[in-house]
């Protein structure tokens, strides 16, 4: 975050009242990178987006978010504008109630994921929503996705995480755990349980024996990195293209793009970032040099391709690709201004837009969201 916009956000939280929604996520997305969760890619690695058939009515309430629910989706079109308010996730015009509060969601090819504020997880497919999972919220509420595959993390007090994985389309599930609990793993031995990404039969993860890849086809874990610091981590995956960033001793290192984690250079113009899915741009919430700048290069050729929009907006990031060269972004137009009274800021509107990285142009999809209210298909909720 940039020292006038942490200025300003502190001088804003002063003059609200405590806890303010709106000033919570936008300091929520600023003081973290986007953990941006590609929509399902399939074939040739171009997404498709679930959406609902043209002509199917909006489907809303009814049921328990106990119970196994009809939501009769389909796969049938791109939806570029997806995003959910409370129980409802709408997909282009079309809306569906998935019967539970969304925490955090991911779009895969065959349908959607997602968590409830208790971190419970949930699969809504062929018109049915279930639960899948149940983890606790520091693991259970975060979400990876590729293609039909989404993946989670569960875990109980004093048991070993678990990996957790399922193939929406064909029912397949994949559990993977080293057996090492947080507390006898110790706490700065960079052994905390982590859900990098996916890609195509892969799952990229930190468990107590580093940085690994896990074939979900053979259930075999490859170490890539042992011993890896605390900060190492790996960013995205795509075709086997690893985008990681470096533990540089007290701060974060360089981010680079290759096939192998031990590499360290070419060093990237960006802190961390999302690649597209044919692996030629990779777009970033943080520059290198500065965090809330959001950047978008050429991995080839380092061409910086941001968006001229970002300048129409207080605050702009893109979040997911829908395809090699198509993303969304939000943009908030203004941040939220107090009076020194104590009331609470009013609704922060908030642009969908989807741009094209090579044009450099983006065109508004959704306008006027109530930023508080609103979570996007990252596999995290945006005001954590």
């Amino acid at each position: 975050m940039t020292e006038e916009l942490k200025t300003m956000m502190t001088r804003q939280a002063d003059e609200l009242e405590p806890f303010s929604p709106d000033i919570d996520a936008i300091t929520g997305a600023g003081r973290r990178r986007l953990r941006s969760r590609r929509f399902g890619a399939a074939g040739a690695g171009v997404a498709v987006v679930l959406a609902v058939g043209l002509g199917v009515p909006q489907l809303l309430g009814g049921g328990s978010p106990d119970d196994s629910r009809d939501t009769n989706v389909a796969v049938t079109e791109s939806a570029p504008s997806t995003w959910a308010q409370g129980s409802v996730i709408h997909v282009g015009d079309a809306t569906v109630d998935v019967g539970h509060p969304v925490h955090s969601f991911v779009v895969t090819t065959a349908g959607f994921v997602s968590t409830d504020p208790d971190g419970k997880v949930w699969s809504t497919r062929d018109g049915r929503t279930e639960q899948v999972g149940e983890g606790t919220p520091e693991y259970g509420r975060q979400l990876v996705a590729d293609g039909s595959w989404a993946g989670w993390i569960e875990s109980q007090p004093g048991q070993p995480a678990r990996f957790s994985f399922m193939d929406q389309a064909g029912d397949e599930k994949v559990e993977y755990s080293d057996g090492v609990t947080p507390d006898s793993a110790g706490e700065d031995s960079g052994s905390q349980a982590e859900l990098f990404a996916l890609d195509g039969d892969g799952a990229y993860l930190r468990d107590s024996n580093g940085l690994v890849r896990l074939d979900l086809g053979t259930r075999t874990p490859e170490t890539l990195l042992a011993d890896p610091g605390i900060r190492d981590r790996i960013d995205d995956v795509e075709q086997g293209l690893v985008l990681h960033t470096f533990d540089a001793e007290a701060e974060r290192g360089p981010t680079v793009a290759s096939e192998e984690v031990t590499e360290r250079e070419p060093a990237l113009a960006v802190d961390g970032g999302d690649l597209s899915p044919d692996k030629r741009f990779v777009m970033s919430e943080n520059s290198a040099d500065s965090s809330d700048d959001f950047t978008l290069i050429e991995v080839g050729t380092g061409a910086d391709l941001t968006p001229p929009a970002k300048g129409d907006y207080a605050f702009f990031t893109g979040y997911a690709w829908i395809d090699d060269s198509s993303y969304m972004a939000f943009g908030i137009k203004e941040l939220p201004q107090g009076d020194g009274t104590g009331k609470a800021a009013p609704p922060m509107p908030t642009d969908l837009l989807r741009c094209d990285a090579a044009a450099r142009t983006c065109d508004v999809v959704q306008p006027g969201l109530d930023f508080s209210k609103v979570e996007l298909p990252v596999g995290e909720n945006i005001g954590d």
